[in-house]
């Protein structure tokens, strides 16, 4: 069972080098729907993110980002489908609008808002009553449009030839593409069609279907329009030589694009796009896995003249998939656009790609060596439900500054000090960094542009070649380190990082456990050691413990704190802070604003809000924070604190124990808190987790997948709503009844509704336990109602379980299931009840979930 953790205070996770503007620009771009904003000064790569929480928003928030101003025209095309739809892009191209996703029988509500605030007059409907119902188009003209038409076929040969002819309608077609049209496997019959849509549209050229012969409708279109040429995409597999044969007999000139596989085949659509006058600057990626994101993002890439690659987004291996093409053009790329949420193109890729966009070293990759590593492992394949990716925008944003205008190389401990109250200070992008913390006073607001770092660390110059070592003398900082770590990674509470090309190296105890991608620290010596050669990289050591700090911290501030700062726009990289302080912290503060900040690289906490039972503690939102060695967002002995919106991912880097404190979101002696709307992912540890004393918290609207830990844990604590989040694939590390999506421990007063929890180590748990008590009353599970939620069981169970001695715990202390929707599988016992597994006929006739669903 997990270790007790009885902190009162609990506060609040590879990549990157020293980074120039031009990096910044790249990395400080968003994340997720919208457009990002360019370096104030116009350099470096642009990468950003258009995404959704399924493919009818990912197709929305592609339209708002191409056509923010609206359109004349949009085309509309079944979401669960694709053959309707893939011959649309170049028709949605010529007409100058977006291509919009709904379901079959009705208009999406998400379709439905996008057409109201594009405001086109027509709309075009692609497919028949069997693909998008009769009642289509009376609930189109609802919204306000005008004309609403429909081309359709009796298959989806006929239906891409009456799209073929309504794009001749608009111009000359001197040439057509051929792709594969059905294939048994759902798998394809795609790719190839949505591989060429980027340039079918920027050439207003059809896209026309082809089976193992070629159709009749696609035969008799051919021979009424008459080009000069038609290009086949994809094999032989896909397109047979008979097909090519056909379309020459009839007088075409023909050639073929192809690969190995999907990805190669992409890659050389491309090739043939800067071959026909595209520009290879700018390039969009979507998934090769499956089709919605790539289907609606041809037309919208040709709009602004860019390519578009299919990519395995699983992994950054050019060796095995289309990103292989982009890695020999990274000197010509200028902007790269990933379209699809975290499940279609990892946040891991998005990080290796930054650092090659970079036109610079490598991007850091885990540390070489045979001790095992704490990193969660790596995620499953996605389900086949659709993944949740809420549209967050996070990490620095372009916006008006007016005040004390800051630049590289000023003394900013004697600007914030020179400067009253309430001023704001404008930084200008470009690198500080910070031996020491910043201390605001209250009031101040430190904005920042895209490309201004705020770096922990030092340069060093003066190492000195040992035989087959390295040595960095007159090392003197050492700063107060507390922590639990994990067995694996028993050094993980010193503060003191070394970095080389921005890739953290791993501390060992010794100087004969030295190695390659390591270092030791001879305390007594004042020395570090290092086996690899940094002479002709950037080395760097960690040096600040904070980049801005409320005042307050283990005596080493004296009070007065400051109150209401706003911290906004940097990268805060590579601060020496212990263990449980954050790199951004306003502990025992009250009021401080932390927004749009890239958080990454520091030893401990990313961001720590707190004000020691004030009122308004602070808010954290829209922050990146990621790579972290403890955790990424923190909060202690807080009053009414908010965390929203931010992007928490791969946290705890320096192996802290997940049983102590560390993972994605942490907070503790907390009241009125709100943790709201959030990704958090891949953090060594719990997702979000409230431990000890937490009083009228609410935990709603959150992504929480893929950490080994609880994906909401709330812990000894009371009166908690959550709420409406989206849980999958957490837990594992702690055996028995944790490990679950959603586990209520040793806390009272609590609803756990409206959530969907997925293939987690378990599912929903309640647990009793017994850790003494506060001021407040005993600490114990009472009161605790799980109603209404979707649970998809992997394996584990669903219920409550106590190691108290007490078996009518589950009786006396009104603990209920009630109204839940349980997709079960194949598991024989998904629930837990009077200690034991239990059968859906158990656990029902244990008065569980009488009205709810066994599916």
């Amino acid at each position: 069972m997990k270790p007790a953790c009885l902190r009162a205070t609990t506060p609040a996770s590879q990549p990157v080098r020293l980074l120039t503007a031009l990096l910044i620009a790249l990395l400080s771009a968003g994340l997720f729907p919208g457009m990002s904003a360019a370096d104030a000064a116009g350099a470096g790569t642009d990468l950003d993110r258009l995404a959704g929480r399924d493919r009818i928003e990912t197709a929305v928030n592609i339209s708002r980002g191409v056509f923010p101003d609206g359109a004349s025209t949009a085309v509309l095309a079944r979401a669960d489908a694709y053959p309707d739809a893939l011959a649309g892009g170049p028709l949605a191209a010529a007409l100058e609008g977006p291509i919009l996703l709904t379901a079959r029988g009705g208009l999406s509500a998400q379709a439905a808002a996008e057409l109201r605030r594009l405001a086109p007059t027509r709309v075009i409907l692609l497919g028949g009553y069997s693909a998008l119902a009769a009642s289509m188009e009376e609930q189109v003209r609802a919204q306000g449009v005008a004309q609403v038409t429909r081309v359709a076929g009796a298959d989806r040969y006929e239906t891409a030839a009456g799209v073929a002819r309504a794009v001749a309608s608009r111009g000359t077609v001197s040439a057509v593409y051929l792709t594969e049209g059905a294939h048994p496997d759902p798998r394809r019959g795609w790719a190839d069609a949505v591989s060429v849509s980027a340039l079918a549209s920027h050439k207003r050229q059809p896209i026309l279907l082809v089976g193992q012969r070629l159709p009749e409708p696609t035969r008799l279109l051919l021979s009424e329009l008459r080009p000069g040429k038609a290009t086949v995409v994809g094999g032989e597999a896909s397109v047979p030589a008979d097909v090519l044969q056909a379309v020459a007999s009839l007088g075409i000139s023909v050639t073929r694009i192809s690969g190995p596989d999907r990805y190669a085949t992409s890659a050389a659509v491309a090739d043939r796009a800067l071959s026909e006058g595209m520009e290879p600057s700018r390039v969009w990626l979507a998934t090769g896995r499956n089709y919605p994101d790539a289907l609606t993002a041809g037309p919208a890439a040709a709009r602004s003249g860019s390519l578009l690659l299919l990519v395995d987004g699983r992994s950054y291996d050019p060796t095995r998939n289309g990103l292989a093409w982009l890695s020999d053009k990274l000197l010509t790329v200028e902007q790269v656009r990933l379209v699809g949420g975290h499940a279609a193109i990892t946040g891991d890729v998005q990080v290796q790609l930054a650092q090659k966009l970079r036109k610079g070293p490598k991007a850091p990759q885990p540390t070489p060596t045979t001790e095992p590593s704490p990193a969660p492992a790596p995620a499953p394949e996605p389900s086949p439900s659709p993944q949740p990716s809420p549209g967050l925008k996070v990490g620095p944003q372009t916006e008006t500054c007016s005040g004390v205008r800051v630049a590289p190389g000023n003394d900013l401990h004697a600007l914030l000090a020179g400067h009253p109250e309430g001023t704001t200070f404008c930084f200008q992008p470009g690198e500080y960094r910070l031996a020491a913390a910043l201390r605001p006073k209250s009031g101040q607001r430190l904005i920042g542009s895209p490309g201004a770092v705020l770096n922990g660390s030092k340069l060093v110059t003066n190492v000195v070649r040992d035989g087959t070592r390295w040595v960095i003398p007159n090392q003197t900082q050492q700063l107060w380190a507390p922590g639990e770590c994990h067995p694996d990674y028993p050094l993980c509470a010193p503060p003191d990082q070394v970095f080389i090309d921005s890739v953290s190296l791993r501390p060992v105890a010794t100087l004969a456990a030295l190695r390659p991608g390591t270092f030791f620290f001879d305390y007594g010596a004042d020395k570090i050691f290092l086996a690899d050669d940094p002479t002709i990289r950037q080395l760097e050591v960690s040096a600040g413990p904070s980049a801005a700090v409320a005042g307050h911290h283990r005596q080493q501030w004296p009070s007065p704190v400051s109150d209401y700062v706003e911290v906004a726009n940097f990268i805060v990289e590579k601060f020496a802070s212990p263990g449980q302080w954050g790199a951004i912290d306003s502990f025992h503060a009250a009021g401080w604003l932390v927004r749009n900040n890239e958080v990454r690289l520091n030893h401990a906490v990313g961001i720590r809000l707190g004000s020691d039972g004030r009122i308004a503690s602070g808010v954290a939102r829209g922050n990146h924070a990621h790579h972290n060695g403890q955790l990424g967002v923190g909060s202690g002995t807080s009053l009414g604190a908010l965390i929203e919106g931010n992007l928490v991912e791969h946290n705890n880097t320096a192996g802290f124990h997940p049983g102590w404190e560390a993972g994605g979101i942490k907070v503790g002696a907390t009241r009125n808190m709100t943790i709201r709307n959030n990704v958090v992912h891949n953090n060594f540890g719990a997702g979000i987790w409230s431990d000890v004393d937490n009083v009228n918290l609410l935990v709603e609207g959150n992504t929480v997948t893929d950490n080994p830990s609880a994906g909401i844990w709330h812990e000894i604590s009371w009166d908690a709503v959550i709420r409406n989040n989206y849980v999958a694939r957490n837990g594992g590390y702690h055996p028995w009844a944790y490990g679950a999506g959603i586990q209520v421990a040793i806390s009272s007063n609590v609803e756990v509704y409206g959530n969907t929890v997925e293939d987690n180590f378990n599912d929903i748990t309640v647990i009793q336990q017994n850790r003494g008590g506060l001021a407040l009353g005993k600490w114990e599970s009472r009161n605790v109602i799980v109603r209404d939620n979707t649970i998809k069981t992997k394996g584990g169970y669903t219920g409550a379980a106590q190691d108290v001695g007490d078996p009518n715990w589950y009786d006396t202390h009104n603990i209920r299931f009630q109204g839940n929707h349980y997709i079960i599988g194949t598991n024989p016992k998904p629930f837990h009840w009077k200690d034991a597994r239990r059968t859906p006929a158990e656990w029902r006739a244990f008065g569980n979930d009488s009205l709810g669903v066994f599916q």
